[in-house]
């Protein structure tokens, strides 16, 4: 499955993905359980463990198989019209009523931050 946008309270899958609107760009929960943005430009560095992304409350969560959260970036909260969407110039964004609360960083290629507010923890 591919959409442009996950919305909020959506899941993303293994195997599904989020793609630029000019499908340049994919974000995909790889089987692995990595999330990552190919080509590849960044990675959430959760191989072997994440199982589904979902957007929540303007918070992006990776989780395991039993439920935990793995990662996540949290922004704070946010409303319901909050959405992670992949941008033509391959970020991954998360953004509530046209505002960017966080741009993924493609300099930090297949590797997260620990620290906030910088990426996933």
């Amino acid at each position: 499955m591919s959409k442009t946008e996950l919305r909020n309270y959506e899941t993303l899958h293994k195997g599904e993905k989020l793609s630029s609107p000019d499908n340049r760009f994919h974000a995909i929960l790889q089987d692995d359980g990595n999330f990552v943005i190919y080509g590849p430009i960044w990675s959430s560095n959760t191989h072997g463990n994440g199982q589904r992304v979902v957007m929540q409350n303007g918070n992006l969560l990776i989780y395991t198989t039993s439920g935990d959260v793995l990662r996540a970036r949290d922004n704070g909260g946010g409303s319901a019209d909050c959405c992670a969407r992949v941008t033509d110039d391959g970020h991954l964004v998360i953004v509530d009523q046209g505002r960017e609360l966080w741009r993924s960083d493609p300099k930090s290629t297949l590797i997260y931050e620990t620290k906030w507010p910088g990426g996933m923890r």
